[in-house]
């Protein structure tokens, strides 16, 4: 599942030095990808550029545990959170 997925890719960053913090998600669904990212410490952006795969309501973005650290609108937004 998404969440042993997430668990994994950050026992596997520690391993390599990395903090899942230094780590940035972009993802276009609060529930499938930020929510799961954030739990396990990864930094977080939701990617609302694209209508279609956008999956976020105004409610779940007041929600603590699934909003985003960053929202992009273009992805060469993610240059300017990166740097």
């Amino acid at each position: 599942d998404i969440d042993t997925l997430f668990k994994a890719a950050a026992q596997a960053a520690l391993t390599k030095g990395v903090s899942p913090a230094e780590i940035l998600h972009v993802g276009s669904s609060l529930t499938r990808d930020v929510a799961p990212a954030k739990k396990h410490g990864f930094r977080t952006a939701l990617f609302a550029g694209d209508k279609n795969s956008l999956a976020a309501t105004p409610d779940q973005l007041k929600d603590p545990a699934l909003r985003p650290d960053v929202l992009l609108t273009e992805l060469p937004q993610i240059l300017e959170v990166i740097s």
